[in-house]
């Protein structure tokens, strides 16, 4: 694909074509215009009993991003320590998800469906969204990331 280009498909309730405009962006992702929101990043396995702040999403270069939700999913234990926030700013991590914790996701079947805060902060091109364990677990315990967003 070029780096505009249209997406072609069947409807498959009527079954007429649909064309799309799309825009490939350098990082190999794929711009709809128009899209409300879209998934940007899944992030398996992210440690809840480190320090080090983890990489949750990359901005591509040639875009703005919105974050519109954020899914934690599949935690390997209960969740009964680990406080976490996710942002853009280094030192905090806390312009999109402020810190909290999350003691509803008790296990591997439950995921809970986060909302970025109020006056969240617009990343800019070439951004990272991280996230903080400002409370660490205090045993192993991962979980999966689902970043869901809007590039502008």
């Amino acid at each position: 694909m070029s780096s505009s280009d249209v997406l072609k498909g069947i409807n498959p309730a009527t079954g007429e074509s649909i064309l799309l405009p799309i825009k490939i962006l350098t990082d190999g992702s794929m711009l709809i215009p128009g899209l409300p929101q879209m998934k940007l990043a899944t992030v398996d396995l992210v440690d809840l009993n480190n320090v080090a702040t983890p990489a949750l999403y990359t901005v591509p270069n040639e875009v703005s991003c919105i974050i519109t939700a954020i899914v934690v999913r599949k935690a390997s234990i209960s969740l009964s320590t680990v406080s976490f926030s996710i942002g853009w700013t280094s030192a905090s991590y806390n312009d999109v998800l402020a810190n909290a914790t999350h003691t509803e996701l008790a296990g591997p079947t439950l995921a809970t469906v986060l909302a970025p805060k109020t006056g969240m902060l617009i990343a800019t091109p070439g951004s990272v969204l991280k996230l903080k364990n400002n409370t660490q677990q205090g045993a192993p315990a991962t979980a999966s990331f689902d970043i869901f967003g809007m590039l502008l």
